[in-house]
């Protein structure tokens, strides 16, 4: 029996999603809890690979059991099991040709920055921005990256790990609300801490310190050396929405 589960996380007491040794992650305290409600070992599959801070609306993951259990007492029980930080949205039974990492169509991810340093509240949440942004700079920036392109100048996945480093961005929106600006990328593949190196040199370049021609030359010249990467904090990540064939 396989089952497919809708998860959310506060991001900012984990090191990541991914379960490591010694150290607290969104997937350990999940699996610890499946282990318990069952009485067997559970492993999970996730979709989507988080780093430490950063925050998850919709998280996908799937697990297989030989035991078939009503969704509903389910989701209410291992609620009532899991620490505050993690919540289960929804639980439904799959085919076991449902994969949470290979089926996915798109993902979308949201960044915050928050350009009020006086906001205490936004810090655990948010890029809290010391700097004074050019918004239409840092529009203009990320309208970049939307498209095919080969993204290797941009994050920190080896070669060795993906040779392949093109990817598709289908979308890139921004908007301000107060004194918050919201970024919203829409990718079927991301690498890892893109979305952050992305956000990273767009606010150098809104601040003035770097030169958007220089973002064009790492486009089209890609390289893991050639130039400095910008890798801006993950509080401000958030996981949105992943979205299946």
């Amino acid at each position: 029996m396989r089952y497919k589960v809708r998860c959310c996380y506060d991001g900012k007491d984990f090191m990541g999603f991914q379960a490591q040794k010694n150290n607290r992650t969104v997937q350990v305290e999940i699996e610890k809890v499946l282990t318990k409600f069952f009485n067997q070992g559970i492993k999970i599959v996730f979709a989507s690979r988080t780093d430490a801070k950063v925050h998850a609306y919709d998280q996908v993951f799937h697990f297989d059991t030989d035991k078939e259990v009503e969704t509903k007492y389910m989701l209410h029980h291992l609620n009532r099991m899991l620490p505050d930080d993690i919540k289960l949205k929804s639980i439904e039974k799959v085919n076991e040709l449902f994969h949470s990492h290979h089926n996915i169509k798109y993902k979308h991810y949201r960044y915050l920055i928050c350009c009020d340093v006086t906001d205490v509240f936004k810090y655990k949440y948010s890029y809290v921005c010391p700097f004074e942004l050019n918004y239409d700079l840092l529009c203009l920036t990320l309208s970049q990256f939307i498209g095919y392109h080969d993204f290797s100048s941009f994050n920190s996945t080896p070669y060795e790990v993906k040779k392949d480093q093109t990817r598709k961005i289908l979308d890139i929106k921004v908007r301000k609300e107060g004194n918050l600006i919201i970024i919203d990328y829409y990718g079927n593949s991301f690498l890892r801490h893109m979305i952050r190196m992305l956000t990273g040199i767009s606010v150098e370049v809104a601040r003035n310190k770097i030169d958007i021609d220089t973002v064009k030359q790492m486009l089209q010249e890609p390289s893991k050396t050639k130039y400095r990467r910008y890798n801006i904090t993950g509080e401000g990540l958030y996981l949105m929405k992943i979205e299946y064939f």
